[in-house]
């Protein structure tokens, strides 16, 4: 089906335009295919793809590792299954079968399925999977009957590999005891809309096997602070659940049956946009089993707390930038390379997943909030965050890939409000679960504070304020937030000590420095700081490294093209269907 929009003269382009445009982008840019012209079934982007195996190849290389045994093991990742949700979104809300060839093609290549050996596997990765092809099902199901059956092979192997049968949750990594609120709310999910599906096939046994499974998983993550859930003070959703005492390695929550193991207590960190919008997802296919209206209303709260909080001029935001970011360099473990260039797009196609869900019974204050918050954020992606070509030679993502000839698709950059490139001086490097031991007496300002945003924003309102210092758990008593002023304050390094306290370290960016990169960016020498593109990985960079040198770079990849292409779906959705 051909979806043609006409554009008026002077107005910014329709959602149907930016999809068409980011969709072109995303299979232009990021989509290969070997020398027998066959697609390599994923797609290319910086860090997090190629490099890690046997021979070690460029990221931009990779292949599948042989044609004996066809999946591609260092080629595959986790974002990779957010980008075709999306990619099903607009064929469902346009009736379009031009893209049915993929799900076939990403199954028989991609490594996550239920016979994949389970050793130290990382649930949630295993888990976009399930949701992806329970949203397979549903848009080819009368074509292709194996999905549904497809996605519980998965959700089993997620399940017996996961899941805590002594204290509930979900473990995030088979090796590891964390729980972190993505894993818990992926499941979540995956059982929630298995049993709609078969409350609507009328399939008794199987609908009740998933809800109580799904009602396992609600009860565990909402039994935190005497039933509020897992939830900051602002009520966003928080990054999981920790041992109370951090040299315990397993904890149960309140509505665990064990009664020797200690209590799991909220961490209160950072949940980022994708733990919003997996919760509002869980609590649409919820309702969609049940018919309780208190799981919309929850969803709507944190809707609400989303428009309130995590957005600068009504554009979506992270709640605080990752301090790896912009550090220049095509790497694993950083932007250029991490997670959270998918974030938001996972966000946003959730938020779509809720409102479908819940569109007969939704508030008009959170529709009306909803609408408002994609329109404002698909707006400023199209005007801040995009690029036409020609593109700049300093893109440090897919510079590697060549150039297409004739190419008119836009790029995107994952930030999508008007100061997505890095130049704000009142942003931090942040240094997560970090051992420290305070002076006390030398901090500017001690309080108890909600969350770390306020902390954060209480050391930007002061000149003398170099380093705030927050406790994200209830480990510390009475005090979370310390504000200092630091003698030879020239680099982002921490400089604390380790003991049992996790703190969260930010330090301001400056557009001054005693030590400047003014003249010097890209040099890797200088004994306090420095200003070369691995300066974020060392945690040396010069303070003004961000504001001096970040124009020596940019990143555009096929995360956040993917991420933006979420953005103008949802667009799509609320201008023409809600």
């Amino acid at each position: 089906m051909l979806w043609v929009v006409v554009l008026s003269a002077g107005a910014l382009p329709s959602s149907d335009i930016r999809v068409n445009q980011t969709l072109d982008g995303l299979f232009t840019y990021s989509w290969m295919s070997g020398n027998d012209g066959v697609p390599f079934g994923f797609w290319f982007a910086c860090g997090q793809i190629g490099g890690c195996g046997d021979n070690n190849p460029p990221w931009y290389q990779c292949r599948c590792e042989n044609k004996t045994f066809p999946v591609c093991t260092q080629c595959f990742r986790w974002w990779d299954a957010v980008i075709l949700e999306s990619i099903i979104s607009i064929s469902e809300y346009r009736n379009d079968s031009s893209y049915e060839y993929l799900p076939e093609l990403i199954f028989s290549r991609s490594p996550y399925n239920s016979t994949w050996p389970p050793h130290c596997s990382y649930v949630d990765d295993f888990a976009w999977y399930t949701l992806l092809y329970l949203r397979v099902h549903e848009w080819l199901g009368d074509k292709q009957t194996k999905w549904l059956e497809i996605a519980a092979g998965l959700f089993e192997w997620t399940w017996d590999a996961g899941y805590d049968k002594t204290c509930g949750g979900i473990y995030w990594n088979m090796c590891s005891e964390e729980k972190n609120s993505i894993t818990v709310l992926q499941l979540l999910e995956a059982a929630g809309h298995f049993a709609s599906i078969y409350r609507k096939q009328k399939n008794t046994e199987k609908m009740n096997y998933y809800l109580t499974r799904a009602e396992w998983l609600w009860d565990w993550f909402m039994g935190f602070d005497s039933g509020r859930g897992l939830l900051d003070g602002n009520n966003l959703i928080s990054s999981g659940a920790v041992p109370l005492d951090s040299t315990d390695k397993m904890c149960c929550n309140a509505t665990s049956a064990s009664l020797t193991e200690k209590k799991c207590i909220n961490e209160r960190g950072l949940g980022f946009s994708y733990n919003q919008g997996m919760f509002l997802a869980a609590c649409s296919y919820m309702y969609q089993a049940t018919d309780d209206i208190e799981f919309v209303k929850l969803g709507e709260n944190v809707l609400l707390a989303v428009a309130e909080n995590m957005t600068i001029n009504g554009v979506l935001v992270e709640q605080t930038t990752p301090s790896k970011t912009w550090a220049g360099t095509c790497s694993y473990n950083q932007d250029p390379g991490g997670d959270w260039y998918s974030f938001k797009g996972v966000f946003m196609t959730r938020l779509g997943d809720f409102l479908i869900g819940t569109k007969n019974v939704i508030s008009d204050a959170a529709l009306s909030a909803a609408k408002l918050l994609v329109s404002r954020t698909s707006d400023s992606a199209w005007t801040h965050a995009s690029s036409f070509p020609p593109f700049a030679k300093n893109d440090v993502c897919n510079s590697q890939m060549g150039v297409v000839v004739n190419a008119t698709a836009p790029k995107f950059l994952w930030e999508w409000h008007i100061d997505s490139k890095p130049s704000s001086t009142l942003s931090y490097y942040r240094s997560m679960s970090t051992g420290c031991e305070l002076d006390l007496l030398t901090s500017r300002w001690v309080s108890n504070v909600e969350n770390e945003t306020m902390c954060q924003m209480k050391c930007s309102q002061l000149s003398s304020c170099d380093k705030y210092y927050y406790c994200p758990s209830n480990s510390c008593e009475h005090m979370n937030c310390w504000l200092a002023a630091e003698s030879n304050f020239t680099t982002a390094n921490t400089t604390c000590k380790q003991i049992s306290q996790h703190l969260v370290v930010g330090t301001k960016k400056l557009k001054t420095s005693p030590i400047s990169c003014v003249g010097r960016c890209g040099e890797d020498t200088g004994a306090l700081c420095r200003c070369d593109v691995g300066c974020g990985d060392r945690d040396d960079c010069c303070l003004d490294f961000i504001s001096v040198c970040s124009a020596d770079f940019v990143c555009f990849d096929a995360r956040s093209q993917g991420s933006a292409l979420s953005l103008f779906v949802t667009h799509f959705l609320v201008e023409h269907l809600l």
